[in-house]
């Protein structure tokens, strides 16, 4: 059992600021039926009640109210050492009751079954689960089922893997629901050491019926259904300079927005290249590919042809420096489609240079740099010519079994010009590692941040008085991201014994981020956490533990704040 007493005062970005002063009462029972290789049991109950007090610095409204909830939960365990355990397990919790920052409060539901097989050969393999879980707040009820089955069989020469799961997120505040439905089926094939075969069939299926809002399963409200195949081989044959591969798609999707908006495409497409090594440097190799393109309006068919060559030089020693060049070229053409037919020349030639320092017998510094310098021309499109270069330091080091240690800088620019000018920078920091940095504190890191600045010239036509005229217009953009965690742990602080500092950051501030809830996902809470700090001081005395926590996190685009004060005492055997 364990009982706790809590404060917890909390700042949001809308100008709201919250205390609370809860009490928690939990008792835990953990045991076996019969034998514990049977079946293994556990079980949760607890109550949390409090009094919350929210202000609106606005308006200098107050409000208070009081809440009880019943929180606990339980699981099963079948045959935990069997080849065939089933799981079970419940969980109903306050989000009152942790020290996550949330943007609103609600009450968790999570159910969770799980049950896998396994033969006694170990080839063949399944696997089947359900979950339900349901956020119950302000906003409503945001709920989430999802199902999922999947098998795996292996053979002497091949193997078959196939999935399919379903899931639906329900939410009363958008008047609305979303479902995804998603199915995959892989197959390899090794008739010999020279041939393989790789086929993979997926299928995904989203609906989306929501009237507030667009979602991230589609481009707003609506239906999108995507079904691709793909086999794919490969030649490789002992003791001989040539390779090949070879390739069949089928691609076809469709999608309805509302309104008219929406559309499908199918595409067959088989295609083929082989290559052939002249010595260790030089390569020749060719392609040929068809393929048959249908949408809503109209339909067509492609033809491509492609040949080219590549030769990578020999690694020169200049001193402590090695040096390489390479060099390639290739014509491709096109026939087919609206545009008619399309021939391109390309060829670049580049050349690099590469320099290592042995700081120490466990730790070494990595410096490259690189130029490339390309040209292509094409008889629709014009022509453009390229030079981009690349910088970039890595230092690596590894002084013991618990303590890794990796930090690199890289840049690179690009450059065109010709009829499609554009640019592109790349500024990217990278940092990962877990440190001993002394008998009681530790760190690790996982995290990288990024710079990007790009331009692009567009041609278009702009009707003039004297009459119509191409002119350049030129478009420019630049962003940053971070993404990872960072984390330091002190188990000793300030001296003292038993006093524990956690130090934690994670970031995910990428414009791609999605709605994994949304998406199916029953784990993932609503909110969207772009980045947090928090900290952390935990004193265990005894049975008893006394936490204070602070955090700063950016959710949905808005600071929040939250400081947390609890003590908790255990009662009775672990």
């Amino acid at each position: 059992m364990t009982v706790s007493d809590s404060l917890r005062w909390s700042k949001l970005d809308e100008g709201v600021t919250s205390t609370q002063h809860l009490q928690q009462i939990q008792v835990r029972a953990n045991s076996y039926l019969w034998q514990p290789w049977i079946a293994q049991v556990s079980g949760s109950f607890g109550v949390v009640t409090g009094q919350d007090q929210s202000t609106a610095l606005d308006s200098g409204s107050d409000s208070r109210n009081r809440q009880t909830s019943i929180v606990g939960g339980a699981m099963i365990n079948l045959f935990p050492v069997s080849r065939f355990p089933f799981v079970g397990q419940l969980d109903i919790s306050d989000s009152r009751s942790n020290s996550d920052l949330t943007s609103s409060e609600y009450r968790s539901t999570r159910l969770s079954l799980r049950q896998t097989y396994r033969n006694a050969k170990g080839d063949f393999s399944a696997n089947a689960s359900f979950d339900h879980s349901r956020l119950d707040g302000g906003f409503g009820d945001d709920t989430v089922n999802a199902i999922s089955v999947g098998l795996s069989k292996a053979f002497e020469k091949q193997s078959i893997a196939g999935d399919v799961s379903y899931a639906r997120n329900t939410r009363s505040d958008d008047s609305g629901s979303a479902s995804l439905l998603r199915a995959s089926a892989r197959h390899t094939y090794r008739p010999s050491g020279a041939l393989g075969i790789d086929s993979s069939l997926s299928y995904n299926d989203s609906d989306q019926r929501f009237s507030g809002g667009s979602g991230s399963l589609g481009s707003g409200m609506g239906k999108f259904r995507f079904l691709q195949g793909v086999s794919f081989a490969t030649w490789t044959p002992e003791n001989s300079r040539w390779r090949g591969t070879g390739t069949a798609r089928y691609f076809e999707t469709d999608s309805d927005f509302g309104g008219g908006d929406g559309g499908g495409t199918r595409s067959v497409g088989l295609s083929g290249s082989v290559s052939y090594l002249l010595n260790r440097n030089a390569t020749l190799y060719g392609g040929l590919g068809v393929s048959f393109v249908r949408g809503d309006a109209d339909s067509s068919v492609l033809a491509s042809q492609t040949l080219g060559a590549t030769y990578n030089g020999d690694v020169l020693a200049l001193g402590n420096y090695s040096y390489n060049w390479y060099a390639s070229a290739n014509v491709a053409n096109q026939t087919g489609g609206r545009e008619g037919a399309t021939r391109v020349v390309n060829s670049s030639i580049g050349h690099g240079l590469n320099r290592t320092w042995e700081l120490s017998p466990t730790s070494a510094l990595s410096g490259t740099l690189g130029q490339t310098v390309s040209a292509t021309q094409t008889n629709q499109f014009g022509s453009a010519q390229g030079i981009s270069h690349n910088a970039g330091l890595s230092w690596r080091a590894y002084p013991s079994e618990t303590t890794t240690s990796y930090l690199s800088l890289s840049a690179s620019d690009s450059r065109n010009r010709g009829d499609n000018a554009n640019s592109f920078q790349l500024i990217n920091l990278q940092a990962n590692g877990q440190w001993l940095l002394s008998r009681y504190s530790s760190a690790s890191a996982d995290i990288t941040w990024q710079r990007t600045r790009q331009t692009n010239t567009v041609r278009r036509e702009v009707a003039l008085p004297t009459g119509e005229r191409l002119e350049d217009v030129e478009n420019q953009g630049s962003g940053s991201a971070i993404g990872g965690n960072l984390s330091y742990v002190h188990a000793r602080a300030f001296g003292v014994r038993g006093l524990r500092y956690t130090l934690m950051f994670n970031a995910n501030t990428t414009r791609s981020q999605s709605d994994t809830r949304l998406e199916g996902n029953p784990d993932a809470g609503r909110d969207q956490v772009t980045r947090s700090l928090e900290q952390r001081l935990d004193y265990r005395i005894g049975r008893l533990d006394v936490r204070l926590s602070t955090r700063l996190a950016e959710i949905d685009g808005k600071k929040n704040a939250l400081v947390l004060l609890r003590i908790s005492r255990d009662f009775g055997s672990r």
